[in-house]
């Protein structure tokens, strides 16, 4: 299979209007500007270019991803698109996947899962839908430094999409992994039903506020 390299997928209604995404909504609101902003202003300051940094440090990411899709479907990742320093990166992250599965054994279902959510107007992509324990469990691959308070609400906002889409079925928990490019070591954060009602409480007033934007 051949490594996605997309970076935005086009969320539309049932009737074709485009919808925005998950991520879209709560980025555009400004968490954890001041972080970016921070860490943009160091990178600046010392001669990098930030947006060439934040592009190159999002692709082995991107190939972590497409790794563990192969890895799931039996099919082989072609890499021709990436550099051997990517590909290294990607196989550390990929690898840490690998001791997470062994350790969790889940029971795959579904593999990026597009939602759509005709209800509250948005649109989201999750990594995995599966069993874990016996219990339903909506997940997400992370490559990132560290586990943010936005994961949670990213998880809350496909939690509501999926059951929205899929009625009757309920899921019992989120789920993050993140995964370390650089030591192949995992950290998987359990989200609770409850972290979950908090995380969709956030992304409704985030969603609202987006809308209210947009009609200026």
């Amino acid at each position: 299979m051949k490594a996605n390299t997309k970076q935005h997928t086009v969320y539309k209604t049932s009737t074709g209007e485009r919808l925005p995404g998950v991520t879209t909504v709560i980025n555009e609101l400004g968490w954890n500007k001041n972080m970016l902003i921070a860490w943009s202003r160091r990178e600046a300051l010392a001669g990098n270019d930030p947006d060439k940094i934040k592009t190159e440090s999002a692709k082995p990411g991107t190939l972590t991803h497409s790794f563990i899709e192969g890895h799931i479907k039996g099919e082989k990742v072609d890499t021709s698109d990436f550099t051997e320093n990517q590909i290294e990166l990607a196989k550390n992250s990929y690898f840490a996947f690998v001791e997470w599965e062994k350790a969790m054994k889940p029971k795959y279902l579904g593999t990026e899962i597009q939602l759509v959510s005709e209800k509250y107007r948005f649109g989201g992509t999750a990594d995995m839908i599966g069993e874990i324990g016996g219990e339903l469990v909506l997940a997400d691959w992370k490559t990132s430094k560290g586990i943010y308070p936005e994961m949670t609400i990213q998880i809350a906002a496909y939690k509501i999409a999926y059951e929205e889409m899929n009625p009757g079925k309920k899921v019992h928990h989120g789920g993050i992994l993140r995964l370390d490019r650089e030591t192949s070591a995992y950290d998987y954060h359990d989200i609770s039903s409850k972290k979950m009602e908090w995380g969709w409480d956030v992304f409704q007033h985030c969603l609202a506020l987006y809308a209210l934007k947009k009609k200026k």
